[in-house]
C-alpha cells in the first residue's frame, strides 16, 4: 500500500483518498469498497500529465534515467469502472496494461524523441518556473512506478482490451493526424 509521507503533491492526494476509502470501509464493515489504482491513463481524447508530456514540443526526460513505467488505455479505465461496478470485489487493485516498459521505449512507441537534460538541471527549472510548466512531475521521469497486476486478473477478474504497445501505437497516429 502506498504510503503518504513518502509522497507529496498529486500522488499524495491520491493516498489520502484511498486512507479516507479505508477508514470508510472499517466504519461501514457491510459496505464493499472497490479502490481501482490506475497508471497513466493514455488516449487519443483524454488529457492527463502522460498525454500532455507525450504531445508536449520538447519532451524533456533526465539524462541517465529511464525509469519502467505502466500505462492504460482511456477506454480501458471505462471497462475497468463499469467491470468494478458489475462485479463485487472489495479491496484496491492496481490497473495497467501489459507490459511495463522503460519510459524511452514509451516514447518511441508514441512517436516522441526524448530531449535529454541534466536532472539537477531540470529540477532547478521547475522550481524556477514553477511546477505547473512541467506537464509531468519529474519524479516520474526518474523513478520506477510500477504496481502489481496479480490482483487485477485474478481477484477483480479484469484484463485490458489494449496491450501497452496497442495504446501508444494508436496515441501516436491519432496524434500524428492533429
Amino acid at each position: 500500500p502506498p504510503r503518504a509521507n513518502k509522497v507529496y503533491g498529486y500522488l499524495r492526494d491520491l493516498v489520502e483518498i484511498e486512507a479516507f476509502c479505508n477508514g470508510l470501509q472499517r466504519q461501514a464493515g457491510n459496505m464493499i469498497v472497490t479502490i481501482l489504482r490506475f497508471a497513466h491513463i493514455v488516449g487519443p481524447k483524454i488529457g492527463t500529465p502522460m498525454t500532455r508530456f507525450l504531445r508536449d514540443d520538447d519532451a524533456l526526460v533526465l539524462l541517465g534515467f529511464d525509469p519502467m513505467m505502466q500505462i492504460i488505455h482511456e477506454n480501458d479505465v471505462i471497462h475497468a469502472l463499469v467491470h468494478a461496478v458489475h462485479h463485487d470485489a472489495p479491496g484496491a487493485f492496481n490497473v495497467a496494461a501489459q507490459p511495463a516498459m522503460p519510459l524511452w521505449k514509451l516514447m518511441g512507441l508514441a512517436g516522441k524523441l526524448p530531449f535529454p537534460v541534466l536532472h539537477p538541471l531540470a529540477y532547478l527549472s521547475v522550481s524556477l518556473l514553477g511546477p505547473r510548466n512541467a506537464p509531468i512531475e519529474l519524479d516520474y521521469l526518474r523513478y520506477p512506478c510500477v504496481g502489481d497486476l496479480a490482483l487485477m486478473e485474478t481477484e477483480l477478474g479484469f484484463t485490458p482490451q489494449y496491450s501497452a504497445d496497442e495504446t501508444l501505437r494508436e496515441f501516436a497516429s491519432q496524434n500524428r493526424l492533429r
